[in-house]
């Protein structure tokens, strides 16, 4: 068997365990040959306070949403994706994980939709299409007790969030996220740059950075 053989096997045997298949050709190939690293991010779960108000940002098709209501187990959870607001009818042409730019934000937002509401497991659960700097600033301050960031990719976006977050998370609360990289030629190395920054103001100390691209902070 070959490598992309095995790794597409172990893609599609997580995604299949969430549940919720569409049958959209678009969806189907943006989420079956792209790796979600489902398996791989799941441990920062182990991290987040159980019974907990919680945010995602950054949904897409929400798979990784099953993943931190199933296993972080929140009281209540918003979920903030701008999907159409910010790409329009579809998303950019991404290669396979847009499905070469066939794949619907509106599309997506409904299949992230339906596995939220699966896996709400009697959590009080909200989907918001917005941005998450303006979501984030409509809610009362010291209110979340964990976030999980996947959403700009970008410096500017990263120390935006932050900078909002440090008055939205409660003092302990946690704050996770996806694509660390620590070499400064990468496209997304604005992240880490971003939360080594937002660390240094004495905000927020390391917890530590991980495999499969994590990393979580917590706050002061």
């Amino acid at each position: 068997m070959s490598f992309l053989t095995e790794h597409f096997i172990r893609n599609a045997r997580d995604i299949l365990a969430v549940g919720c298949i569409p049958l959209d050709s678009s969806v189907l190939q943006a989420e079956f040959l792209s790796d979600h690293r489902l398996k791989g991010r799941q441990f920062l779960c182990d991290l987040l306070p159980k019974g907990a108000v919680g945010a995602e940002l950054g949904v897409f098709t929400g798979l990784f949403s099953t993943i931190l209501l199933d296993r972080a187990k929140p009281k209540s959870a918003y979920f903030v994706d701008p999907w159409w607001l910010i790409f329009g009818k579809y998303y950019p042409d991404w290669g396979v994980y847009t499905a070469n730019g066939r794949l619907s934000t509106s599309r997506a937002h409904n299949v992230a939709s339906q596995r939220i509401k699966k896996y709400a497991h009697g959590a009080e659960v909200s989907v918001h299409v917005d941005y998450s700097v303006s979501f984030l600033d409509r809610l009362p301050d010291d209110h979340l007790d964990w976030v999980y960031v996947d959403s700009s990719h970008s410096y500017d976006g990263t120390v935006e969030e932050l900078k909002v977050l440090k008055r939205k998370v409660k003092s302990g609360g946690i704050i996770a996220g996806d694509d660390w990289h620590d070499a400064h030629d990468h496209p997304h190395s604005g992240v880490a740059v971003a939360v080594g920054e937002a660390v240094g103001t004495g905000a927020f100390e390391m917890i530590g950075t991980y495999p499969a691209l994590q990393w979580a902070i917590r706050r002061l």
